[in-house]
């Protein structure tokens, strides 16, 4: 991957800010279209586009299709953030519409996406059944989500406590499995009243199977992950962390990971740090990173505020000991909260390897030996992220475990703080086997390159040779090789000629167009 051979071969204009990781998926039949390649893009005005993956030349310069699910001339708009949070503190900015990274079903054709609407004063959250083909509503959706459980919380009616359209905010990322989609709710900004809140559908009739809330005798708790979606194991239980809330290791569990039934009823497991209250009242929690089961073992683990990644055992999280000495190891990562989820990669050279970037430090990688993590990085980047939030979003890409085809791509802040305001963005791409090398960002040639603004916690997609970004400048990037499109790629080799040192020779080479 050389600079000059790659850069942003074209983008995509769309209605709103992209908070939603964008989503491939090769081969789709397009009525009236063919078959095409297709990204799809959610955004905060409530709408999904459908654009073919591979060019916007031609006619393939308009959506696939598109759809919108609001409706201004009977009163029915996105969610001004304003009805939400104080305008003076909005980390989400402009208007809710789709938050959360929808998912698809390739076996049904079916995308699963939570929409929130303003509906003549009233706050909604629906979730949609789309068909990829068309964008067409399936299985009867749209279906409201509503729910109720038993519970004592702080806004509970008569030892009732009920889902809050407006309070709750569904910035987890969408997840199916098992036939069964899942999605989680957190807060804006920790605003009263809100729970973290955990919900499955049955993915073929949309009926909601189970609701679970993380503090239904107490309060917050909110299941946000910055955008992460929950990570399911191969039994079909479902693994979350938890923000800064109330516990009591029994029915309320804040600043904890936890291990959910298929059916999200109950809790089978859970870990709390031992130093809960100081990470607790000092909104240090867990919450703020997705958790990564690892690949051939029974491990997983997550980052936190506090810059910790807390290795935990999938068959038996520890529940809370003092010392947290039950629990296989903890590590401080990162010198800054750790927002995106690490990512894993097993180097043909260095073995499995796990990459995080944490807020004012540097791309780091932790060599994994299938027990623990290395207690320092075996390698670190040469580049910090910008000071304040979020630090670096990550996603990996590679042939297999071939040699020297890893690369770690960073979606982060150019400059600035972006937790509560818009700032641009840059892509970096890093040699995954040396950190030291940075392959490529998108200001080498800023005026063909440029990110624009920075589209927060949403990591890169990768796919076909291609990357996908998200940004808060109402567009879709695309980057990729720069000759990719073109007629034909010339290679020869020249007759051998005698050449003395500091002299030239010349050679030329005949092109015919038949």
């Amino acid at each position: 991957m050389l600079p000059a051979s790659f850069g942003k071969i074209f983008s995509y204009s769309v209605d709103g800010s992209i908070y939603a990781q964008p989503l491939y998926l090769p081969n789709v039949f397009i009525p009236g279209k063919g078959i095409h390649n297709v990204i799809y893009v959610a955004t905060m005005k409530d709408s999904v586009y459908a654009f073919d993956a591979d060019s916007n030349s031609g006619a393939n310069a308009a959506p696939l299709w598109q759809v919108n699910f609001t409706n201004p001339a009977a009163g029915i708009t996105a969610v001004p953030v304003d009805s939400t949070v104080q305008p003076y503190d909005q980390n989400i900015e402009g208007t809710i519409g789709i938050l959360s990274t929808p998912v698809i079903d390739q076996s049904t054709n079916t995308m699963y996406l939570v929409a929130r609407t303003k509906e003549n004063g009233q706050y909604v959250q629906r979730m949609h059944a789309l068909d990829v083909m068309t964008g067409a509503e399936k299985l009867g959706g749209p279906i409201t989500i509503q729910a109720t459980i038993a519970g004592t919380a702080y806004d509970s009616v008569n030892g009732q406590m009920t889902f809050n359209p407006l309070r709750e905010n569904q910035r987890s990322g969408l997840a199916l499995a098992n036939g069964i989609v899942y999605m989680a709710w957190g807060s804006h900004d920790d605003y009263d009243p809100y729970h973290g809140w955990v919900m499955a559908y049955n993915a073929s009739n949309l009926q909601q199977i189970g609701a679970f809330s993380t503090t239904p005798d107490g309060a917050r708790g909110g299941v946000w992950q910055s955008g992460q979606p929950p990570a399911i194991d191969t039994n079909g239980n479902l693994f979350f962390s938890s923000g800064n809330g109330d516990w009591n290791g029994v029915r309320n569990f804040g600043t904890s990971v936890f291990k959910l039934s298929t059916a999200v009823t109950s809790v089978i497991d859970w870990f709390t740090p031992d130093d809960y209250d100081y990470l607790n009242n000092n909104d240090l929690d867990l919450g703020v990173s997705g958790v990564l089961l690892l690949p051939n073992s029974n491990l997983m683990l997550t980052g936190s505020k506090t810059g910790d990644v807390y290795l935990l055992r999938q068959d038996n999280l520890g529940h809370m000991q003092t010392g947290n000495s039950q629990i296989p190891q903890i590590v401080h990562a990162a010198a800054g909260h750790i927002h995106g989820s690490p990512v894993y990669w097993n180097s043909p050279s260095l073995g499995p390897l796990i990459y995080l970037w944490g807020e004012t430090d540097y791309l780091k990688a932790f060599r994994f030996n299938g027990a623990t993590l290395a207690a320092s990085p075996i390698m670190t980047s040469m580049v910090a992220a910008a000071p304040g939030m979020p630090g670096g979003i990550l996603s990996v890409s590679a042939n297999g475990t071939t040699p020297g085809s890893g690369i770690v791509w960073a979606s982060l802040p150019l400059t600035g703080d972006a937790e509560d305001a818009i700032v641009p963005g840059i892509l970096r791409a890093f040699d995954a086997g040396d950190l030291t090398k940075e392959l490529w960002n998108s200001t080498l040639n800023l005026s063909r390159d440029d990110v624009g603004n920075f589209g927060k916690f949403s990591p890169p997609t990768i796919a076909n040779g291609k990357v996908y970004m998200a940004s808060f400048s109402n567009r879709l990037n695309v980057y990729g090789f720069l000759n990719a499109n073109s007629d034909f790629v010339l290679q020869t080799t020249p007759t051998a000629f005698a050449a003395t040192l500091s002299s030239s020779v010349n050679f030329s080479v005949n092109v015919t167009y038949v």
